[in-house]
């Protein structure tokens, strides 16, 4: 028998090698495909939100639709930060559901923020789920606000100590300026000030040319906070007053009414109630540009406080609409990109 016969033969006696059917028709370069992109889709949420993703993706409420994650004049620059096994746990909420030109631009500055001090943020870019069908996305602040003060309780998550609500059209222009770090100086600063006991201190807002602005405040998971959203709540779903159209309105009278704040009160009548004593107990008011820091385009800034200046933490362009007028496209977006390039990280 020839060489090449035998060869023939050897092949036909052999063990047959072949893969079973249903192994080959998977389409193997799609499957590899698949596993690729899979992987890669993992690393870039890992790198982009570190251990958040899962955690984020997971919370049982209508909280998260998303899982995106120089002049010093600022003394909450410097101040101390607590020691490791005291600082509170924290998360940064915001929210926005209208088509935006600065969408990316205020997301990736706070979700940057975040990173930096390891704090969860949360924002919301869609209508919440919860908001009657009449009602604005104000309004879905005060249900973020409730979310996330009864997330342990109702859903067995990590509690968050304390919450930063900033509003969405905001750029937090020093970095190293820790949210723990200002808590724990307006605390203390509470406590020197006016004696005020330091462990009841729920909210930290500042007013401006008003009573107060709520676009960037902080507060204390505590009781107190969640029966004041709660009557906030009630009162602007309530319409009276004609207070329905604002959650900063309804914030405000809620406050006046529970003596935190003084308030502007019709001249006194036969018909007109006297305004509530004034008791504060909860809320400190710090200096603005401690807090909620304007620019100058926007002059509706708070008695003996100041403009923005480089090194403040935060700051905000509440009513730019009116501010720049109607000349100016896009006045948000305008000042946002103008700032954007003022951030220090120091």
């Amino acid at each position: 028998m020839d060489p090449e016969s035998k060869r023939k033969l050897r092949r036909r006696s052999a063990p047959s090698r072949r893969c079973p059917a249903w192994f080959t028709a998977i389409p193997h370069k799609r499957v590899a495909q698949f596993l690729f992109l899979l992987v890669v889709t993992y690393l870039l949420l890992t790198a982009f939100t570190g251990t958040r993703v899962t955690e984020i993706v997971n919370v049982p409420s209508p909280l998260v639709t998303t899982d995106l994650n120089g002049n010093p004049g600022n003394a909450a620059a410097v101040a101390p930060v607590p020691a490791a096994d005291e600082q509170p746990s924290i998360v940064i909420l915001t929210t926005e559901n209208r088509p935006v030109s600065y969408t990316s631009l205020s997301l990736l500055n706070k979700h940057a923020y975040a990173l930096r001090h390891n704090y969860d943020f949360l924002p919301l870019l869609a209508p919440h789920t919860g908001l009657p069908s009449h009602k604005g996305q104000v309004w879905a602040k005060m249900l973020m606000l409730r979310d996330a003060f009864d997330r342990k309780d109702k859903y067995g998550l990590k509690k968050w100590d304390w919450v930063l609500w900033i509003d969405f059209d905001t750029l937090v222009t020093n970095m190293s300026v820790s949210v723990e770090g200002v808590i724990a100086q307006e605390l203390r600063s509470a406590e020197e000030g006016e004696g005020r006991e330091t462990g009841v201190v729920d909210m930290l807002i500042a007013r401006d040319c008003n009573p107060l602005n709520a676009g960037v405040f902080l507060m204390r998971n505590s009781e107190w906070s969640r029966e004041f959203v709660m009557r906030v709540w009630e009162r602007g779903m309530s319409g009276k007053e004609g207070e329905e159209g604002s959650e900063q309105d309804a914030m405000q009278r809620t406050l006046i009414d529970l003596g935190e704040i003084p308030g502007p009160y019709p001249r006194p009548g036969p018909n007109t109630p006297s305004p509530p004593t004034l008791h504060p107990r909860h809320v400190w008011m710090p200096d603005q540009h401690q807090l909620n820091s304007y620019p100058d385009e926007i002059g509706c800034v708070q008695d003996g406080s100041r403009q923005w200046r480089r090194g403040d933490w935060i700051l905000h362009f509440p009513g730019a609409w009116a501010y720049l007028g109607k000349a100016v496209e896009d006045p948000y977006g305008v000042l946002m990109r103008k700032y954007e390039g003022r951030v220090v990280d120091r």
